[in-house]
C-alpha cells in the first residue's frame, strides 16, 4: 500500500534545481513549517526607514529627491545603468551627476570609520621591519545592515521567514534541497528555537578590491553581507 505523507502539499513554482516544472504535476511537493512555532511573527510595529523616507520626500514635495520630475529620475536611473546621451537635464556633467546620486535620501545604516595601525611583514633594505602603516576601517552596524534587509520592501517577494521541507515525491522520501530554508539545519534550529523565533542566516563573503587607479597601488576588502532569508534570484 502507498504510504503518503499528509503534511505534503505541492507547490507550482517552487524552484528547486533538477526538478522539471514544466507543469503541476512535476512541482515538488513542500511540507510547511508547523503553525505553533509562529516563525516569522510580528512582536510589533515600526515604520521601516524606506517608509520614513517615502513621507519625508512626500512632505516637503521633493518626491523625486534631488531631480526635477519623474522623467528625469527615470533618465537618471537608465543613465545610472547604461551610458549618457543628448538630452538637456539639469546636472551638467558626470560629476553633477553623481553628486545627484550621493544626494538620494538613502538614509541607511550610518559608516563609522576606524584608523587601525598595522605592522607589515616587509623588510627595507637594512633588514628592519617598515613603518607601521595606518589603515581605514569602514563598518556599519551590522544588526542595524540586517534590519536594513528585513524592512526592504523591493525584497518582500522573495523573502522567507519560515523553513520549509521540500520533497520530489508525495511519500516524502526524496528531499530535495536548494534555497537556504529548505535546509534540514534551518528546520531543526526553528524547532529548538522558542515559539515566534524568526531565523536570519547571515552570508558574509570578502574579495580583494583594487580600487581606482587614482589611489596607486591601495586595495581594499570589503565584507559583504546578506541573509538567506531572501531568495538566491536575487
Amino acid at each position: 500500500m502507498l504510504s503518503l505523507n499528509p503534511n505534503l502539499s505541492r507547490r507550482p513554482g517552487v524552484t528547486i534545481e533538477d526538478v522539471a516544472k514544466d507543469d503541476d504535476s512535476d512541482s515538488p511537493f513542500v511540507e510547511e513549517c508547523p503553525i505553533e512555532w509562529k516563525a516569522g511573527a510580528a512582536w510589533g510595529q515600526e515604520t521601516p526607514s524606506f517608509e520614513r523616507i517615502r513621507e519625508g520626500l512626500h512632505d516637503s514635495g521633493r518626491q523625486w529627491g534631488p531631480f526635477e520630475d519623474q522623467e528625469e529620475w527615470k533618465l537618471a536611473e537608465w543613465l545610472s545603468q547604461n551610458t549618457q546621451n543628448h538630452t538637456k537635464p539639469s546636472y551638467k556633467n558626470n560629476k553633477n551627476f553623481l553628486e545627484k546620486i550621493d544626494n538620494l535620501p538613502t538614509q541607511g545604516p550610518q559608516w563609522t570609520c576606524d584608523i587601525i595601525t598595522a605592522q607589515g611583514d616587509k623588510l627595507n633594505d637594512d633588514g628592519e621591519p617598515m613603518p607601521a602603516e595606518q589603515l581605514e576601517l569602514w563598518r556599519r552596524d551590522p544588526v542595524e545592515c540586517i534590519k536594513d534587509l528585513l524592512a526592504n520592501p523591493t525584497l518582500k517577494d522573495s523573502m522567507r521567514y519560515a523553513p520549509e521541507r521540500v520533497f520530489t515525491d508525495l511519500e516524502g522520501n526524496v528531499h530535495a534541497y536548494d534555497e537556504m530554508w529548505t535546509a534540514d539545519w534551518w528546520w531543526n534550529t526553528q524547532e529548538a528555537l522558542p515559539v515566534g523565533s524568526t531565523v536570519a542566516p547571515l552570508i558574509l563573503s570578502s574579495d580583494k578590491t583594487q580600487l581606482s587607479q587614482f589611489c596607486g597601488d591601495k586595495s581594499a576588502w570589503p565584507v559583504y553581507l546578506t541573509l538567506g532569508d531572501i531568495a538566491k534570484a536575487k
